[in-house]
C-alpha cells in the first residue's frame, strides 16, 4: 500500500488558487442580453465585467489591452459582423490573449454549429434565453470543471 501522492494533492490547490474566475469579457449584439447578463454577472456573481456589443468593440478592446486579458470571454454565437469562433480566433491571435478561455452563448443547440461551439479553450456553452439568476453559477461550474480536468491530467 503507497503514500498518497502529496506533490499531486499540491499541485491541484496551487492551479485552483492561482486560478480564480474574477475577470469577465462578455460581448452580445442584443443589449438588452448584454445589460441582463451583465447585471447578472456583477451584481451576483460578483465578477469585473467588461462589455462589447459588436465584434469589432471587442477587438479594438484586446487590442488596447494586450497585457490585460480576462479570465474568460463570454460570446453570443451569432453576430452579424461574425460568428463568434471567427472572433475567438482573432481575439487569441493578438498577443496575451493566445491563452484566454472562452463559453459560447446560443439559441442554438451544439449539433446545430458542426462542431463549432467546441474545441481548444473553449469551456462550454450557455443556452439563451438563460436564467440571469443562473448565469453566474454556471459560468463558475465551467470554469471549475475546465480546471479540475487539467488539474487531473498527468504531467507529460
Amino acid at each position: 500500500m503507497g503514500c498518497p501522492d502529496y506533490t499531486a494533492i499540491r499541485r491541484q490547490c496551487y492551479d485552483h488558487a492561482m486560478a480564480p474566475l474574477q475577470r469577465i469579457l462578455y460581448i452580445d449584439d442584443h443589449q438588452d442580453i448584454l445589460e441582463i447578463g451583465k447585471l447578472a454577472l456583477v451584481k451576483l456573481g460578483r465578477f469585473q465585467v467588461d462589455t462589447c456589443d459588436t465584434s469589432q468593440a471587442a477587438l479594438a478592446l484586446a487590442t488596447a489591452a494586450p497585457d490585460s486579458p480576462p479570465d474568460l470571454i463570454v460570446m453570443d454565437y451569432s453576430m452579424p459582423e461574425m460568428d463568434g469562433r471567427t472572433l475567438l480566433d482573432l481575439l487569441r491571435a493578438l498577443p496575451g490573449w493566445t491563452d484566454v478561455l472562452a463559453v459560447f452563448s446560443t439559441a442554438h443547440g451544439p449539433e446545430d454549429q458542426h462542431g463549432r461551439l467546441q474545441g481548444p479553450g473553449i469551456i462550454g456553452q450557455v443556452r439563451k434565453p438563460f436564467d440571469p439568476l443562473q448565469l453566474a453559477q454556471r459560468l463558475r461550474d465551467l470554469w471549475q470543471a475546465h480546471h479540475d480536468g487539467v488539474a487531473g491530467t498527468p504531467a507529460a
